[in-house]
């Protein structure tokens, strides 16, 4: 959950030529771990240093722009690219202890605020119901109790795909003026504007995109039926784990008014229908291979994937992200 946190915060993080912010890190790694790297991972563009282990010790120094979620990974003899050891937390202009134990844990010891702030809130996560997931109750209990902090701002960027434009918009008017004005907070007020023209309620907007064989096919040829406007990838591991569930959907109601219009964001055809074929996905594929980022969902707002919306025969937008059981809920009441 915290490397995903931390891929997709980072892809979120808007980059500048201004360091603004020194860090300096010293780790230990106890004698039983064969680590003889350690790569720091940070940054809007993930940049990455890498250091060599000396005696068990190791260090980092160097600038940054803002405090932020960061993942020092532990690198054996012969690593394949998995690594075994690594340590999530935020970097803060502190000095910062890394110390990781025989078992590879690590302990962070940092007085840095944001560290504190992630710290008590991965603390819940120590109930087994919690791991790996934020509610939106959590993130708005977090925002209130500490409205100044990048580790709300992050948590908010970064669970907003699952909220309703609408509460992703209250909770970040919860944030202070200071977090609402940074880089970060500016980009997110952006993506916001977009997604609130996709709301729940709010009309779909037409396109149209070549299918599988090339031929055209529009979003409005869908009109006169509920369409799952479905925006996925080959390489986006989440989505395929929603096909089994969505191809049980797709065959309970295709023969009640309902469809499905998958967007693919891959950029490979040959993975692309690879993909279609292993899936075995039976509903209509369209893909935009024309342009270096996909127009269409750029246009819709879509900035991480599994996203969709559920769209009447009007072509209005009635749910979005609904998956599994909470779809076909969903569909059960409209198409009685």
């Amino acid at each position: 959950m915290n490397r995903l946190f931390f891929l997709t915060v980072a892809s979120f993080m808007t980059t500048s030529v201004f360091a603004q912010m020194s860090f300096n890190i010293k780790g230990k790694v106890a004698p039983n771990i064969s680590a003889t790297r350690a790569v720091l991972t940070y940054g809007g563009d993930a940049k990455s240093d890498t250091v060599n282990i000396k005696n068990g010790v190791f260090g980092f120094k160097g600038n940054t722009r803002r405090p932020e979620l960061v993942v020092i990974d532990l690198m054996t003899p012969g690593s394949s690219g998995e690594e075994e050891y690594a340590a999530f937390f935020y970097m803060d202009p502190n000095a910062i202890t890394v110390d990781f134990d025989k078992s590879g844990t690590a302990k962070i010891i940092s007085t840095g605020k944001e560290q504190k702030i992630f710290r008590e809130y991965s603390a819940r996560e120590q109930d087994p119901k919690n791991f790996g997931m934020d509610t939106e109750q959590d993130i708005a209990k977090l925002i209130k109790q500490y409205p100044d902090s990048y580790v709300g701002l992050d948590k908010l960027t970064y669970n907003s795909v699952k909220m309703q434009p609408t509460r992703a918009q209250q909770l970040f008017g919860g944030l202070s003026k200071r977090m609402q004005q940074t880089k970060d907070g500016i980009a997110f007020k952006k993506e916001l504007e977009i997604a609130l023209k996709f709301d729940v309620g709010q009309p779909s907007i037409d396109f149209t995109l070549p299918d599988t064989e090339g031929k055209p096919i529009s979003l409005a040829s869908f009109k006169g039926r509920y369409v799952l406007l479905d925006f996925w990838a080959s390489w986006c591991g989440p989505c395929r784990a929603t096909h089994p569930e969505l191809k049980n959907t797709y065959d309970k109601y295709k023969d009640k008014n309902f469809q499905v219009l998958a967007v693919s964001l891959d950029t490979q055809k040959n993975l692309w229908l690879k993909a279609i074929k292993e899936d075995q996905l039976p509903w209509t594929q369209v893909i935009d291979l024309k342009t270096a980022s996909n127009q269409v969902a750029k246009m819709y707002g879509i900035t991480q994937i599994p996203q969709s919306f559920l769209i009447d025969p009007n072509g209005k937008i009635v749910s979005r992200n609904l998956k599994g059981e909470a779809l076909d809920a969903k569909l059960s009441q409209l198409l009685k």
